[in-house]
């Protein structure tokens, strides 16, 4: 493999890296990005297709541009606008500047593959292994965007994620610039003149309707999907535990009627409560103290021993602050 070679499959490999990154970077924002903007599944949903859409309607005047101007050309331009928009995402400040800002980007992105794809196919001699290691690296860059959105998300700020594409699309437009070339050679220009016949209109159509189908497959189940059935899982989840409750509280109802039943029988001494006496105090802390247990055991602990230390730490506080442990 030249010198030349190498360079188009580092600028082309990485170039198909990040377009899948940043096409499953916002699907894996979406949870923390609807309380921002307050995007409803239903707008979700229609971002997802409408960017989509705009990622493949793109591709069509992109092979009519490929023949006019060059792949090489045609890859430096999605490098360069996919990085400024990604730089304009980063600064969005609004709801409807981030969909325009994703929306161009899925547009500007459509231009990779006419480009990236040609330029393969017509400067490598051996295209199979040119096409295979660029299949890998668009497969790293479906694991790549969720794990750079996570990170992002985690250690700094969502909107970061797509500074660090747009960082990498730079850098990736450059190496282009100076150290790819478009030299097409004898193989891809033979076979374009010796291969060429009329095509199978019914096979075509089979197959864009097949490849149709899958797209609607892949992508309903990498974007909108996950999201969607997280948040009914754990709805269905929240049903199964409300209805375990309200068996609970049914059975504690019939086990205090039944106490009431009993202590009927007994005379209690009822008095004021005052917040002077001490005992009044400990029960006020102790109340709070187990509402707020209560409440962490519902939402937070999933760690029984942790749990237990916590409780004891409670009620620790309640013996040192009240001093009910004098000798």
């Amino acid at each position: 493999m030249t010198t030349i070679e190498k360079n188009i499959i580092i600028s082309t490999g990485f170039s198909h890296l990040i377009v899948h990154a940043m096409l499953l970077t916002f699907p894996s924002l979406y949870p923390s990005i609807k309380t921002i903007y307050n995007i409803s599944y239903d707008s979700f949903g229609s971002i997802v297709f409408f960017s989509s859409f705009l990622f493949g309607l793109g591709a069509i005047p992109a092979g009519y541009f490929e023949n006019k101007i060059g792949c090489r050309k045609l890859l430096l331009l999605h490098l360069f606008g996919s990085s400024v928009l990604c730089f304009f995402i980063f600064y969005s400040k609004t709801s409807s500047s981030f969909i325009l800002g994703l929306c161009f980007l899925c547009l500007i992105s459509s231009i990779y593959h006419p480009s990236g794809l040609t330029l393969i196919s017509k400067n490598l001699k051996k295209i199979e292994n040119g096409m295979a290691i660029h299949g890998v690296f668009g497969n790293v860059g479906l694991a790549f965007g969720p794990m750079i959105a996570t990170i992002a998300l985690t250690y700094f700020s969502w909107k970061y994620a797509y500074f660090f594409f747009g960082l990498i699309n730079l850098i990736i437009f450059f190496f282009t610039l100076f150290f790819v070339r478009d030299e097409t050679s004898s193989i891809a220009q033979n076979f374009s003149k010796n291969h060429l016949r009329k095509n199978n209109v019914n096979i075509l159509l089979l197959f864009f309707l097949i490849t149709g189908l899958l797209g609607m497959n892949y992508y309903g189940f990498t974007t909108f999907v996950p999201s969607f059935i997280a948040d009914n899982t754990e709805n269905l989840l929240n049903n199964i535990s409300s209805e375990n409750t309200e068996y609970n509280k049914s059975n504690k109802n019939n086990t205090n009627s039944k106490r009431s039943n009993n202590s009927n029988k007994l005379e209690i001494p009822k008095r004021k409560f005052d917040l002077d006496k001490r005992d009044d105090k400990v029960l006020i802390y102790s109340k709070e103290v187990l509402k707020d247990i209560i409440n962490r055991i519902d939402y937070e602990f999933d760690d029984r021993d942790y749990l237990k230390k916590y409780i004891g730490n409670k009620f620790e506080e309640i013996i040192d602050l009240l001093g009910l442990l004098e000798n």
